[in-house]
């Protein structure tokens, strides 16, 4: 009996150290989408990005906050991948 608690014990370890560098992982590429966000200078693009990336709302939503129709936001999510793939081309 002992040995199934001390085996389910290591298997939380292992799980705990697993689940901390997803997190850490999971951190680091929010810093780095926070860098390209900013880097952005177009401020409607800005929002929208950090809305969509960061915040993780849907498009109806940030048509909604952005008082824009959803038309105009996938247009606007459109001009924000093109101006994002000319910041990483430089």
């Amino acid at each position: 009996m002992q040995c199934k608690y001390a085996d389910l014990i290591d298997k939380i370890v292992d799980l705990e150290g697993e689940i901390s560098k997803e997190i850490d992982d999971l951190l680091d590429c929010e810093i780095e989408a926070r860098k390209v966000i900013a880097g952005v200078e177009d401020p409607v693009c800005k929002a929208f990005l950090a809305y969509y990336y960061l915040d993780r709302l849907d498009l109806e939503t940030i048509a909604e906050k952005m008082n824009y129709s959803v038309r105009q936001i996938y247009r606007i999510k459109a001009k924000s991948r093109h101006l994002m793939s000319e910041q990483n081309a430089l």
